[in-house]
């Protein structure tokens, strides 16, 4: 199911994630996309993320209170 996926991709050595931003970011995918970042940061595991928007513009997109978290763990990592 989703948890085995989502497992998955926290444990792979290294995640791609091309066109962030493309797609729509409802509550859910927003809130497992947030999970995902904190869970591979804390595991120091590698993130190549690609994007057409500005960190600004990722974050406007988002709710308020995961929005700039997730771009600035994205900056930072």
């Amino acid at each position: 199911g989703f948890k085995d996926w989502f497992d998955k991709l926290v444990r792979a050595p290294l995640l791609f994630i091309d066109d962030l931003g493309k797609g729509r970011f409802t509550d859910a995918v927003e809130s497992h996309f947030f999970g995902l970042i904190d869970e591979r940061t804390e595991r120091g595991r590698p993130l190549i993320v690609t994007t057409n928007s500005t960190g600004g513009a990722l974050a406007s997109r988002m709710s308020s209170d995961r929005g700039e978290p997730i771009v600035r763990r994205l900056r930072d990592y």
